[in-house]
């Protein structure tokens, strides 16, 4: 089937998490422990359970010596990344430019690197795909952040902060993950940019700019120390486990309850 095609895979990582220090002085955000495993590493298995990765990058600016530590110690079964790094921040459209050959490759799956996240990676791939939209956006119903302006198809009409534009069938918050197709690259200048704006250029030239709803799924961005805090109490109390065949235990080990 189409959608059993890989993607690439590209986690934003160039953030300074400055809401986050002192604790990010010492740890890029991305590397954070949450409940002893990095929040990139949850990421990464996250997607790698429901899609087929061909390529995987990242662009690095704060402690990027840490990152490239983190890579070398990936296992054999996970792929490589691919370094891009920025002198100076490029922004969140700055970063994909400075990208481009990569991002060239073909389907792409952005996700910035701070997020604690259920998004059925796999689904939204499907989503895309069937769309034929050339950038569908993760979102979700979130009343304390609602900026995404959409059609009653899931169509893209606007970026408005203060929710005020007419037409509108419903407000949504991003969730920090996307899918793009090469052509969405044209619409990008060189140098530091944010994308919102060319997402809603790109609308305006009737290219489609769709939207996946998430859904009530946990979503969660580790922007601050009480959001980080969430983040690991949630994941302590979690019942969820996620088990790889075969089990290397001891044979007379019993795992119940919460791991």
């Amino acid at each position: 089937m189409e959608q059993d095609r890989p993607i690439n895979l590209f986690i934003a990582s160039a953030g300074l998490g400055t809401r986050l220090q002192p604790l990010t002085h010492a740890i890029a955000k991305p590397l954070l422990p949450v409940a002893g495993i990095s929040v990139i590493d949850r990421l990464l298995h996250s997607v790698l359970a429901t899609v087929e990765i061909s390529d995987f990058a990242m662009n690095l600016h704060h402690l990027p010596e840490q990152f490239e530590a983190w890579a070398q110690q990936l296992g054999p079964d996970l792929p490589r990344p691919r370094i891009y790094h920025e002198k100076d921040l490029l922004g969140t459209g700055g970063a994909i430019s400075n990208a481009q050959e990569f991002f060239r490759k073909g389907t792409c799956l952005l996700i910035n690197g701070d997020i604690l996240t259920d998004i059925d990676w796999g689904e939204l791939v499907e989503h895309h795909r069937s769309s034929g939209n050339m950038v569908t956006l993760a979102v979700q119903d979130r009343s304390h952040e609602r900026r995404v302006g959409v059609d009653a198809e899931g169509q893209l009409l606007c970026i408005d902060p203060e929710m005020k534009q007419p037409g509108v069938a419903r407000w949504l918050g991003y969730a920090c993950a996307a899918i793009y197709e090469p052509e969405f690259l044209e619409y990008l200048p060189n140098g530091e940019s944010h994308v919102p704006p060319f997402w809603v250029e790109a609308a305006e030239r009737t290219q489609r700019i769709g939207t996946f709803d998430i859904g009530p799924c946990p979503w969660l961005d580790l922007g601050n120390v009480d959001s980080y805090a969430r983040g690991v109490f949630s994941c302590l109390n979690g019942n969820r486990r996620y088990l790889a065949e075969p089990l290397n235990i001891p044979w007379d080990t019993i795992l119940d309850g919460t791991c």
